[in-house]
């Protein structure tokens, strides 16, 4: 076979596989390749794979090695893979001559003349087959929601799971807000305290969308007090714009309020108790990928590499080197920061500041289908959730 199953450690590159094409990647070369037809098949024919090697060898060698392909090893220019050929048993695997990041962990691989395959000790992963759209230009021209059906939505499926409501501000057009779920057992350990906000830009609606997918689903920690946000902006998202009805930011002024939505939020955390974790859902139009900011300032256990772990099954991650002009490393920013230095506070820093100790901001690429965003947002808090309860 050409792909094992999660459960295994190995995968085999054999000499009769024939090479179709390599393709540039942000980590390596891309290897599209088609196994052998002696091989049984202990897969899905069509299953899309990639395995992260570490070789110091270059692709020649591996041209070598499968001299007798039926397609002519090709070096193209970088970008993203091109769609694999259609029919039975097409499979891929990433080669790279350089290190790896160390955030995918150390992967050994080794070129045996003798045996003349290619040993990747590393489990396969998926690559997501999406694409950008190429919409978004000086702002996000994608995809709307109808916000007002959204959250009769969301208040529908709060009541069906137990949620309570409170409403901590009116403005003329909407009632801003806030869930409560309480621990559904009583017994210790003392409940982990989370809370979840997004909607407070009015051109993100993965988030408000995310929020009723996470509602729908129901797969809450049972040991959780839970508080959830889920549109601190309606306004917005009627004009799909960033700020609100008065063309202001919501999200810059924590520091020193004066909108009365920022107002009444504030006050309505400063009623609640300290929190234990904090995910605020975002969006980014620029960015090719989904990234995160980590506030960590006491250096507790971090869920950030778990959570780009499961995200990079369902969504693209961003893989620069600075993003928003910030040092990142495979999608995770850390920023070394003081947010009493900054002049404008986003709800994370008053959040990291006032409430909690250990935070993320997640940002989804709103340049790709909102679907492909809205699964990488649920997908992002529920590894936080499980990964947070296991710690």
């Amino acid at each position: 076979m050409l792909c094992l199953p999660r459960s295994s450690r190995n995968c085999f590159l054999q000499k009769d596989d024939s090479i179709s094409a390599i393709r540039g990647s942000n980590d390596g070369p891309l290897l599209i390749f088609e196994p052998s037809q002696s091989r049984p098949k202990a897969v899905p024919s069509r299953t899309r794979r990639a395995a992260w090697i570490y070789p110091s060898h270059e692709p020649g060698n591996i041209e070598h090695r499968t001299s007798n392909s039926e397609h002519p090893m090709k070096e193209q220019d970088s970008g993203r893979p091109q769609e694999l050929p259609s029919g039975s048993g097409v499979q891929c695997a990433m080669l790279s001559g350089k290190s790896l990041p160390a955030q995918r962990g150390e992967v050994l691989s080794e070129l045996s003349a003798k045996s003349k395959f290619l040993s990747v000790a590393a489990p396969l992963r998926e690559i997501p087959r999406v694409e950008r759209l190429g919409k978004n230009h000086g702002g996000y021209r994608g995809e709307t929601i109808d916000i007002r059906a959204v959250l009769r939505d969301i208040t529908d499926a709060a009541q069906t799971h137990g949620w309570t409501a409170e409403i901590f501000h009116c403005t003329r057009e909407f009632d801003l807000a806030a869930l409560h779920r309480h621990p559904t057992t009583g017994h210790p350990p003392p409940p982990a305290r989370i809370y979840i906000s997004t909607g407070i830009h009015g051109d993100e609606p993965a988030g408000p969308l995310a929020a009723l997918r996470l509602l729908h689903d129901n797969r809450w920690p049972d040991n959780a007090e839970l508080w959830l946000c889920p549109c601190l902006n309606p306004a917005g998202f009627t004009r799909n714009t960033r700020e609100n009805a008065e063309g202001i930011d919501l999200n810059r002024g924590y520091r020193n309020p004066v909108t009365p939505e920022i107002l009444a939020h504030i006050a309505w955390l400063q009623r609640q108790p300290a929190f234990d974790l904090y995910l605020l859902l975002h969006e980014d139009w620029e960015t090719h990928g989904f990234y995160l900011y980590e506030q960590n300032p006491d250096g507790r256990p971090s869920l950030a590499e778990k959570m780009i772990e499961g995200i990079e099954k369902v969504c693209p991650i961003e893989q620069s080197e600075m993003i928003e002009g910030r040092e990142a490393k495979g999608g995770i920013i850390r920023p070394n920061l003081d947010p009493r230095a900054r002049p404008q506070w986003a709800e994370a820093f008053y959040l990291i500041m006032r409430k909690s100790r250990l935070g993320y901001t997640l940002e989804a690429p709103s340049d790709f289908p909102l679907s492909v965003r809205v699964n990488a947002l649920v997908t992002a808090v529920h590894a936080a959730l499980k990964n947070f309860r296991s710690l």
